[in-house]
Parts: C-alpha cells; sequence; structure tokens
C-alpha cells in the first residue's frame, strides 16, 4: 500500500511572521540585538509616542515607505549601523529602501512628517 508524498506544511513569503524576512536564525538574532538596546529602545518609545511603529516596533500602515526609509536612516545614524538599508529592510520585511532615498533626492523633497523625525532622534 503507497502512501501519496505529503511534504507537510510549505513556507510561503506569506507565512513568515510581520517583520520578518525568510533569514538564517542568526541574521535574525544579529538584527534583533543591533536594535534592542538601550539607546535604541530610546527611538522606538518616541517612534510609538509619534505613530510610525506599534509595540513591536513594526511600522504601522500611515508610515509610509519613505518616512521608513528616513527613520531607517536617522536611526542606523543614531546606532552607529553599517548596513543600515539591510538592517531594517529585514527587520520591517520591506525591500529598496535605498531606492526611496534616490528617489527623494531625484526630486528634492522631504517626506511629510519629517521635522517630528528629526525631532525624535534629535539630543
Amino acid at each position: 500500500m503507497n502512501q501519496p508524498y505529503n511534504p507537510g506544511p510549505v513556507a510561503s513569503p506569506n507565512n513568515l511572521p510581520r517583520g520578518r524576512m525568510d533569514t538564517e536564525p542568526e541574521e535574525e538574532q544579529a538584527v534583533g540585538n543591533v536594535l534592542d538596546n538601550d539607546v535604541a529602545m530610546k527611538y522606538w518609545r518616541q517612534l510609538q509616542e509619534y505613530r510610525f511603529v506599534d509595540e513591536k516596533r513594526q511600522l504601522l500602515a500611515e508610515t509610509t515607505r519613505k518616512q521608513a526609509m528616513c527613520i531607517a536612516e536617522m536611526f542606523a545614524e543614531k546606532l552607529g549601523l553599517k548596513a543600515k538599508w539591510k538592517t531594517f529592510e529585514m527587520f520591517w520585511n520591506i525591500k529598496n529602501l535605498a531606492q526611496e532615498k534616490y528617489d527623494l533626492q531625484e526630486k528634492g523633497l522631504l517626506p511629510s512628517r519629517y521635522k517630528e523625525m528629526e525631532l525624535i532622534f534629535s539630543d
């Protein structure tokens, strides 16, 4: 009696937890460690108060990609991150943040609520 082949549940990008890409556990842990320290927590709290992120530090639906790019760039500068785009792209499960920066620079624009983001990261 032959049993049909059943590979079990198949993971797809849509089944991954929000804010995480299909990465190696070491990479996820490294991203979490970089963004989970006393300095970072100060900024996360302010980002939550200003309604850019939720309590899980994920972008709110009303936070635009351009705002996310600015937050990532300012945050990375404060934390001294070398891989700023990759870090936040992995954490928020979004891609091409560098392209957002390029687009804004080409148009000579700033994203909406830029002054609020500046205020959050000014110390």
